[in-house]
């Protein structure tokens, strides 16, 4: 067989290499420091890899898929959702292992897989009959398809409302919340909403009688390998955050924001709060959580959370970030730390990072701290 490189070709093959380097890159990281969200991921590159591979040899020549290899499980859809969700769930607590119940989210899949083997393990004669008698006369492949998009966006819409709770809880828990976002996931799962909606075109468009030719169809797996290759390049360099501990059911409930004192006790507590932080200065902790200010001044998490949001009517990252923000323009006007960079009085001040510190300072004074500095008398 002659094997055929060209741009079809190529441009799939590269992705395929991609995720399977990728693949080996996070398995051997996850099984050094037991890390399942690395396993998750590495999954989910090979699971990707594994859709494209059938079109990948097709367009280079190879007509294996189609004889020999013809009704052998290769469509992986349905395992897809359950992996990126599950992903974000180990990314967010360190504490997250699979349960047995967790097994129940492969079940299509695995019904998938065994309907398939059950046909190809017949041999090329019986898999042609079954074809053309009972596969393709009762419209399983559009059953099969309608389930796979329903799937992925099942799952999708958890993930987005997962990584909604997420954020949420970051802001009320962290003082550094934004470098723990998980940003590039998020764009990530809008980049794969894409790529089902893609998926989806196709399908209808097939649906509805229309025979696309192999290039044609192309395009669906080429962008399935562009997110191969932005994917398994974002994943391996994300940080390894040990200390998230994220669980859904720790959100505060409707119920739960009914005040636990009197308005008048919470203004006298949320003064004497006040006092203790500005006194102890706990917000040049650049790794402040909530949690860990409660312990300091021996107050209940869930109290302190109730003071900051309506005492001073801010959620716990805004009300630490304000504090490093003055810190900061006290030390910035000092004669003795005109040799620091700006940035170098920020980090003295509490904050981890430039891009955090220009975005709050931004936000809090509509300056740049260069601008602030230049303008102030």
């Amino acid at each position: 067989m002659e094997v055929n490189f060209d741009i079809y070709s190529v441009l799939l093959l590269l992705g395929s290499f991609q995720g399977v380097l990728f693949f080996l890159l996070l398995l051997v990281r996850g099984l050094r420091s037991h890390s399942l969200s690395d396993g998750l991921m590495g999954t989910l590159l090979l699971l990707l890899v594994v859709q494209i591979f059938p079109f990948m040899i097709s367009f280079m020549g190879s007509s294996l898929i189609w004889s020999d290899l013809l009704f052998f499980p290769f469509d992986i859809g349905l395992l897809l959702g359950p992996v990126i969700y599950f992903y974000l769930k180990s990314q967010t607590n360190a504490e997250f292992r699979l349960q047995k119940r967790d097994l129940l989210h492969a079940l299509p899949y695995v019904i998938y897989v065994a309907y398939h083997l059950s046909i190809f393990v017949q041999g090329k004669q019986y898999v042609q009959y079954w074809l053309a008698n009972v596969h393709l006369s009762y419209n399983v492949p559009m059953i099969f398809g309608c389930a796979v998009l329903l799937s992925n966006y099942f799952y999708l819409f958890l993930a987005m409302r997962y990584y909604g709770e997420f954020r949420q809880w970051l802001e009320a828990e962290f003082s550094n919340a934004k470098e723990l976002s998980l940003r590039w996931y998020r764009n990530f799962l809008l980049l794969a909403l894409c790529g089902i909606t893609l998926s989806w075109g196709f399908y209808l468009i097939s649906s509805l009688g229309v025979n696309l030719t192999y290039t044609q169809s192309w395009w669906e797996y080429v962008f399935i390998s562009a997110i191969i290759y932005v994917l398994s390049i974002a994943a391996y360099n994300q940080p390894q955050v040990v200390y998230l501990r994220f669980k859904p059911s720790e959100l505060p409930k409707p119920e739960e924001n009914k005040l636990a004192l009197p308005a008048a006790e919470m203004e006298v507590m949320g003064a004497q709060v006040l006092q203790q932080f500005l006194d102890r200065k706990l917000y040049l902790n650049p790794k402040l959580t909530l949690s860990q200010m409660a312990a300091d001044l021996s107050i209940n998490s869930n109290l302190l959370s109730q003071l900051i949001n309506t005492v001073f009517g801010k959620n716990f990252n805004q009300f630490v970030n304000d504090y490093r923000i003055e810190e900061f323009k006290k030390e910035a006007r000092k004669p003795d730390n005109r040799h620091l960079s700006l940035l170098a009085i920020a980090m003295n001040c509490g904050f981890n990072s430039k891009a955090t510190f220009n975005r709050v300072f931004k936000n809090a004074s509509g300056l740049s701290p260069k601008e602030y500095l230049n303008s102030a008398p």
